[in-house]
């Protein structure tokens, strides 16, 4: 192999490391917001004052605020937002991506890059 042959691929190495590392921070994004959203429905599902409140896709449950500033959107969720099968997804993108760039990483460490 020439050495503008080993400058391409290690370029591409480079490259493919460096869009697995974009898409990563992009996938723990997305996790981070659904944590929030299941923290929000774990808080309310565990409080019998709040529970009433729980609303999903659209409902208008018309209940009176449990107290002065309380916020409903905080307990506004849509079915979506904690489809188990579209986490699970997440979480197996998540995976594969991490050990992507970690082979990458190894493989050019390696190399000297």
């Amino acid at each position: 192999m020439t050495q503008e042959d080993q400058f391409s691929v290690i370029g591409r190495m480079v490259s493919e490391r460096a869009e697995a590392e974009r898409e990563l921070v992009l996938l723990r994004t997305e996790a981070e917001r659904i944590s929030k959203i299941l923290g929000n429905l774990s808080g309310a599902l565990r409080t019998e004052r709040f529970i009433k409140h729980v609303e999903f896709d659209g409902e208008d449950l018309k209940q009176s605020p449990p107290y002065p500033g309380f916020r409903q959107d905080e307990y506004t969720f849509e079915s979506s937002q904690i489809d188990g099968q579209k986490i699970k997804q997440l979480c197996k993108e998540i995976r594969e991506l991490e050990a992507t760039t970690s082979t990458l990483s190894q493989r050019l460490k390696v190399l000297g890059v």
